[in-house]
Parts: structure tokens; C-alpha cells; sequence
């Protein structure tokens, strides 16, 4: 059977500059210049040991990329040039139990430049430069509180204490090596042969990790719902409606509808965190209005009829898995992983948050959200507890007494 093997070329000194985390910006993500890892677990002193780190999962949302679909945004969108310098090389590898490969070239696949939606060398929904580096200090966070030292993994990748997976789409690929290459630093100056790491993928029709009305056929009904329910239609009326009449005015255009809107909404992103200038016929405003519409309709989708009731139809074949690792972790169940990582896109990792009620925001570029799990010292009132980490904050999970949650009110 044939594995493929996805390289990306990534400078010492790059790592090095990304070493100790960045901080979160809005939709824009991690951003040079405000350094923030993962907050240490602040101890209440009540008992004479700490609590033992069993296990983390964590899901994170690719890094920088251009617009998504390859939509036209607006009239005139060639005035934004993207240049794109990351991309992902390819061998192929014979066997899937070896640990190595060795090889004598590598293929990398490039954008032809003029040949795209948009301007410049990058092809719709690739990961940037930025994206990777976005990655890169997520897996420096990783490192600095999970791996050596006496931390909760050995100091090089060992497949039998950590599993990563992602979909197949690019962006999300290259962002979890770039993850994984911060994460478990690799010196192959003088190496004949290149490690091999698995990054698992699935199916897309079998895959949990975001909603997936293959999995959950409820989906389809509850969108219909949606649509129909007195609050959208009310939404609809009152703010949307009136958001595309302004915006047909301002760009002169007609025919704009909410998937028009939608699409405006992405490049609006986009262009705001590379910094191009946005449309001048649209007042700053209602950019604005835009950005709050987007995000609150997406809450508003993400949350009906109520988050656990969206939360089970959305992600409940990913959290079921996700209690079986955690309790196999409690357990010390054979085969089961001390690191879960899945790289994925907004409109997985928001379903997420979303099904504990904590969703409040759009998920940026790079976003993670990390559960970790603790094993208790023997004078607590409970064996285990769990800790939320959502977007570089520790977050108290309703129904908890403690941002240090105890199992059995997790459970």
C-alpha cells in the first residue's frame, strides 16, 4: 500500500522566532509581538501535591490563508496581490510501518502565477507564510507545557504517546506538520533517511470531527428549522436584508444575496488581516456590521434550537470518541494516547465550543481550544478533573465549580 509523505521545509531560525507562542488578535489569529503560551494550572493549595497531567486533546484551526472559495468578493478585487510562500512538498512512501523513508527528491506543488482567482501566486483557501508561522508557535506552545523534562511526553515523537489527524484539504494538512515540526524539533542535516510521522485522515463520510449530516442525518431537518425559526426570520429581516440593500448601494452592484453575503464576509477577513484596503465606496461601518452580522448568525446556527441540543446533532459522534479517550486515559486503558491533536477548519472547532456553551466568538486563524486531564492527588474530593483552554484562556466549563474541573460534574 502507498503512504504519501507531505514536507514542508521550515528554517531553524523561523522556529526560533516562534519559540515561545503568540498571542490571539480577533479573527486574524496569533500575531508577532504579544507572546502568550498556555497558562500554567494555578493550584489553590489545598491539598500537599499536584495534580498529574494524563492526557490533553486538542482541536486547532488551520493558520492565514487566502479566501476560501474562489469566489469573486467584489468588483475591482485585482488591487490585492497574494504572494505565497509556503508550500508543501511531496514523496511518495512504500509501507505503512516504517518509520523512515528515504528518498531523492521531493515534488512540490506550485500555484501558476496569473493563472488564479485571485492575484498573485496562491491558489483559493491556501495556507500563507503567515499561517505557517501561526502553526509553528501553536507547536511551540505545545512543546513548552506537554513534552520533555518530566512533562507529560518524551522529548521525541513517540506514535504510542501522541495522534494526530486532520482532513485532506491542504491548508489543514500543512498546518498540522507545522504544528507537529515546532512540537518535536527534528535535525536531519546529517541523516541518510527522513523520519516518518502519520497524520491520520478519514473519509469524509465517516469523519466526526466536524458536523457531518452523513453521520447525523438530524442536521439537515434542524437547518431547515433554522431557517424557519422566529429568530432567524426576524435576523433576516431586520439586520441581513438591510445590510445587503446597503451593500448593493455602496458597490453599486445588484443581486447580492446571504450566500453573496457570506462570501464578502470571508475576503472582508482576509483582506483586513493582510492588511489590503478594503472597497472606499463602503464606510468603515458597515465593514463593521458586516463582521458582527457573520459572526452573530454563526453563533445563532451553532446554538439552535440550544447548544446541547445543536451540540449532540454537531459533534456528537466526536465527542463520544472524545469521552472514550479521556475515560480510557482515567482508566489507564492499553492503547490509548497521552496527546490527541486535530488540525481543522472554523466551522469544526466553533461546533465545538459551541457544544459546551462557550462560544462567543469567531474562531480565529490557529485557534485552539485544548481539554487537558488530570489525575488528583489522593486527598481530593474527586480522582480526576478536566481544564478548558479555549483561545489561549482557561474557561470555567458551565456546570463546573472550578475552572479545575472535577470529573464527576464533567462527566
Amino acid at each position: 500500500m502507498r503512504a504519501f509523505v507531505l514536507v514542508l521545509a521550515i528554517s531553524a531560525a523561523l522556529l526560533a522566532a516562534v519559540a515561545d507562542g503568540w498571542g490571539y488578535n480577533n479573527y486574524c489569529g496569533v500575531a508577532p509581538g504579544a507572546a502568550r503560551g498556555i497558562p500554567p494550572l494555578a493550584l489553590d493549595g489545598t491539598s500537599s501535591a499536584s495534580p498529574r497531567l494524563i492526557q490533553v486533546q486538542t482541536m486547532f484551526r488551520h493558520g492565514d490563508r487566502t479566501p476560501a472559495n474562489g469566489n469573486v468578493c467584489w468588483p475591482d478585487m485585482d488591487t490585492a496581490v497574494f504572494s505565497c510562500e509556503a508550500n508543501a512538498a511531496q514523496a511518495t512512501a512504500i509501507g505503512n510501518t516504517k518509520s523512515t523513508t528515504r528518498t531523492n527528491r521531493l515534488y512540490r506543488f506550485m500555484p501558476i502565477a496569473g493563472a488564479e482567482v485571485y492575484a498573485g501566486d496562491c491558489y483559493a483557501g491556501q495556507l500563507t507564510e503567515l499561517g505557517v508561522e501561526q502553526e509553528l508557535a501553536n507547536g511551540a506552545a505545545f512543546r513548552a507545557a506537554y513534552v520533555g523534562d518530566g512533562k507529560l511526553l518524551a522529548d521525541t515523537f513517540e506514535p504510542s504517546e501522541v495522534m494526530f489527524q486532520c482532513d485532506m484539504s491542504a491548508r489543514v494538512m500543512t498546518s498540522t506538520m507545522s504544528v507537529i515540526e515546532a512540537m518535536f524539533p527534528h535535525n536531519t542535516a546529517a541523516a541518510e533517511t527522513l523520519p516518518l510521522v502519520n497524520i491520520y485522515v478519514q473519509d469524509s463520510e465517516t469523519d466526526p470531527t466536524c458536523p457531518n449530516a452523513a453521520l447525523c442525518p438530524g442536521l439537515v431537518a434542524n437547518a431547515a428549522a433554522f431557517v424557519n425559526s422566529t429568530e432567524f426570520i426576524e435576523y433576516n429581516a431586520t439586520v441581513i436584508a438591510p445590510l445587503i440593500q446597503e451593500f448593493e448601494a455602496a458597490l453599486n452592484v445588484t443581486g447580492i444575496t446571504l450566500t453573496t453575503l457570506q462570501t464578502m464576509f470571508d475576503c472582508a477577513n482576509v483582506w483586513t488581516c493582510h492588511n489590503f484596503s478594503l472597497p472606499a465606496s463602503v464606510p468603515p461601518a458597515l465593514w463593521q456590521a458586516l463582521f458582527e452580522t457573520g459572526t452573530n448568525l454563526t453563533i445563532m446556527q451553532n446554538v439552535f434550537p440550544s447548544p446541547t441540543a445543536y451540540g449532540v446533532l454537531s459533534m456528537g459522534p466526536f465527542l463520544t470518541k472524545f469521552y472514550e479517550r479521556a475515560l480510557g486515559a482515567i482508566n489507564g486503558t492499553e492503547g490509548i494516547a497521552k496527546f490527541y491533536g486535530h488540525g481543522s477548519h472554523d466551522s469544526c472547532v466553533m461546533p465545538f465550543v459551541a457544544a459546551f456553551d462557550l462560544l462567543t466568538q469567531w474562531t480565529p486563524y490557529a485557534g485552539v481550544v485544548i481539554f487537558e486531564f488530570y489525575e488528583m492527588p489522593a486527598d481530593s474530593a474527586a480522582s480526576h478533573a478536566v481544564r478548558m483552554i479555549v483561545y489561549g484562556e482557561e474557561v470555567l466549563i458551565p456546570g463546573c465549580s472550578a475552572v479545575l474541573c472535577p470529573w464527576p460534574e464533567f462527566e
